[in-house]
């Protein structure tokens, strides 16, 4: 089963990046510290928003998946089409009439777990899905919630 889980993954890259780059800056001579220096701090402000920013989102996104307002669906997946060999293409299927895609290099906050990488969505298997209805520039269902029956 999916759920929204917290996703640290952006905030920690961000120290990582600042902290290399302050190592860096104080491993280089005198005159060419400031750039490192401002790398790094471009990446701790980084890091620092992406943590005052990932709680939020997650708690959203959980309430989501929970609220009974939240569409599902359920049924037989068909129409599957797996990710492209280069990942140009989303994997995408149909539960019920119900449209989804997704791709593992796009951040919706929802499931976009692709078989490319060890997904458990395959054609014919019977799921339950919470759904967050695409609008806008978003024009997919974001899955919240994924059952895989087997």
């Amino acid at each position: 089963m999916y759920e929204p889980k917290l996703a640290w993954g952006f905030p920690a890259a961000g120290l990582l990046a600042a902290l290399i780059c302050g190592i860096v800056a104080l491993r280089t001579r005198t005159g060419r510290r400031r750039p490192w220096a401002l790398f790094s701090g471009f990446w701790l402000i980084w890091s620092i928003a992406g943590a005052l920013l990932v709680p939020p989102e997650y708690a959203r996104r959980r309430a989501v998946a929970d609220s009974p307002a939240t569409p599902s669906v359920e049924g037989v997946v068909r129409n599957f089409h797996p990710v492209g060999l280069l990942h140009w293409e989303p994997e995408s299927f149909t539960v019920d009439g119900v449209w989804f895609a997704y791709s593992e290099n796009e951040a919706t906050g929802g499931f976009n777990q692709t078989r490319g990488i060890g997904g458990p969505i395959r054609g014919g298997e019977y799921v339950r899905i919470r759904y967050e209805p695409g609008t806008g520039a978003l024009t997919h269902n974001v899955i919240m919630r994924l059952e895989v029956c087997r």
